[in-house]
């Protein structure tokens, strides 16, 4: 085994096993978002609930792009001028 992977390894561990997944990370923070809304600002609850709704849908553009990207990179990291490079 490398050296370098002797240095990583014990971190590698460490995040496998108590790192959360981030679909909590998603659900913390809009519930927090949720909460400073309806205490900072004169908004409702249903009127924060639809604001995150419609600004849900706002977002598929971007990730689609983000997923074309990703894609596209991973299959021109798999091409042979670049794995020879």
């Amino acid at each position: 085994m490398k050296t370098s992977q002797l240095l990583v390894r014990p971190f590698v561990i460490l995040v496998e096993r108590y790192y959360p997944d981030p679909f909590v990370f998603a659900i913390l923070l809009t519930f927090v978002t949720i909460f400073l809304t309806l205490g900072f600002t004169d908004s409702t609850l249903q009127q924060t609930v639809v604001a995150w709704g419609d600004g849900l849908s706002s977002l598929f553009a971007f990730t689609s792009q983000v997923c074309l990207t990703l894609i596209g990179a991973h299959a021109l990291s798999h091409t042979v001028p670049v794995k020879n490079f």
